[in-house]
C-alpha cells in the first residue's frame, strides 16, 4: 500500500498532462489545489499565467520564487504590462524595490512613479541628483523630480507643494550659481554661494555688490518684503555701503521693519555719524538710548524732554548716563 500512494502522480504532475494536452482551464483548476508553491508556480509561468503565478509566489513569502516571476515577467513583458502586473501586488512591489536597490538602482525610480508612489520617486531622483559629479546631472536629477511631483500636482495637495519648493529649488541653484561665476577671485577661500539657503544667498548677494542677483531671487522666489528689508540691511551694512543704504531703504518715509535696525546695524559697523542720520526717523523710546551710544547726550536729551510728561523715564535715562 505504501509502494502505490509513493507512485501516485502529485497534483502538479497532474496540472502539466493537462496543460500538454492542450487543457488549460483544467491545469488552472488543478493548480489551484497544489499546496506546494514550488510546485505551483513554475507551472504557472509555463502555462502563461503571470498574474497567478505572481499572486502565489508573493502569497508563499518565498523570495526567490518572487524573484522567479518578476525577472520572468520583466523579461517577457512590455514596460507598462510589467508595472500593471504589479500594482495589486504590495508585497511583490517590496521585493522588487529590495531587488532594484540591489542590482537596478535606476529602475526604482520606473517602479515608484508606475506603482503610484510619486513622492518615493522623486525623492530617489533628489538623492541622486546631489550625489551627482556634475552640475548638469544635479540639475537633470532635480528636474526629473519635479517631473515626478507635478505628474501628481492635480490630485495630491503634498505633491503641488513639494513641485513649487522643487521649482524654487532649481531657481535659488541657478542663480547661485551665476553667483559663483561673478564672484570669482573676489570672495575669501572656502566662500560658497552654491548650496546656501535661500536668506544666507540674499544676504552674501548684497554684501559682494552683486544686486541683480538678489532682486532676481526676490521677484522670482516671492521673497516676503519684511525679510527682504532685513536681509539687504544686513548685507549693505556688512558692506559698509552706507550711500546705498540709505538711498534704497533708510531715506524712505516707512519701513516694514521700522528704522531702529538700521541705526543698530551702523553702530554694530563703528558708523555713528551713519546711525545718527536714521535716529531722528525712531520713536522717542528708541531714539534716545540711540542717541546715548553715539555719544550725542544732547540729542538724546532733547528727545526726552520733549516726552517728559509722558515718558518721564527717558529722561531718568539720559540723567543715569549723564551722572555715570
Amino acid at each position: 500500500m505504501g509502494s502505490s500512494e509513493a507512485a501516485k502522480p502529485c497534483v502538479a504532475e497532474i496540472a502539466a498532462e493537462a496543460h500538454r494536452v492542450g487543457r488549460q482551464r483544467l491545469a488552472t483548476m488543478l493548480l489551484e489545489q497544489e499546496p506546494r508553491p514550488a510546485q505551483q508556480v513554475p507551472l504557472l509561468l509555463r502555462m502563461g499565467e503571470l498574474p497567478l503565478a505572481l499572486e502565489k509566489a508573493a502569497h508563499s513569502a518565498d523570495v526567490e520564487l518572487v524573484h522567479l516571476v518578476l525577472l520572468h515577467a520583466k523579461t517577457t513583458l512590455a514596460e507598462a504590462e510589467f508595472y500593471e502586473l504589479l500594482l495589486p501586488q504590495p508585497n511583490a512591489q517590496h521585493l522588487f524595490a529590495i531587488y532594484c536597490r540591489a542590482r537596478e538602482p535606476e529602475t526604482l525610480k520606473a517602479l515608484f512613479y508606475h506603482t503610484n508612489r510619486p513622492v518615493d520617486a522623486a525623492a530617489l531622483a533628489i538623492r541622486e541628483a546631489y550625489k551627482a559629479p556634475t552640475w548638469a546631472q544635479r540639475m537633470r536629477g532635480l528636474a526629473i523630480a519635479l517631473q515626478f511631483y507635478e505628474h501628481s500636482a492635480a490630485s495630491s495637495p503634498q505633491c503641488a507643494a513639494l513641485a513649487r519648493q522643487t521649482e524654487e529649488q532649481l531657481k535659488l541653484l541657478d542663480v547661485q550659481r551665476q553667483l559663483e561665476r561673478d564672484t570669482l577671485g573676489h570672495k575669501p577661500p572656502g566662500f560658497r554661494f552654491l548650496d546656501q539657503p535661500l536668506n544666507e544667498t540674499l544676504y552674501r548677494a548684497w554684501a559682494f555688490g552683486q544686486p541683480g542677483a538678489a532682486e532676481k531671487l526676490k521677484n522670482d522666489l516671492k521673497v516676503p518684503e519684511k525679510r527682504w528689508w532685513r536681509l539687504k540691511l544686513k548685507g549693505l551694512s556688512h558692506k559698509r555701503d552706507w550711500p546705498t543704504l540709505w538711498a534704497d531703504l533708510g531715506s524712505a518715509r516707512r519701513s516694514p521693519i521700522g528704522f531702529q535696525p538700521f541705526a543698530d546695524a551702523c553702530l554694530e559697523q563703528g558708523a555713528s555719524d551713519e546711525a545718527a542720520k536714521y535716529a531722528p526717523k525712531l520713536t522717542p523710546v528708541e531714539a534716545v538710548p540711540i542717541w546715548l551710544r553715539i555719544g550725542r547726550v544732547d540729542d538724546a536729551r532733547k528727545v526726552a524732554m520733549a516726552v517728559k510728561d509722558r515718558q518721564p523715564e527717558l529722561l531718568k535715562m539720559v540723567t543715569d548716563h549723564a551722572g555715570g
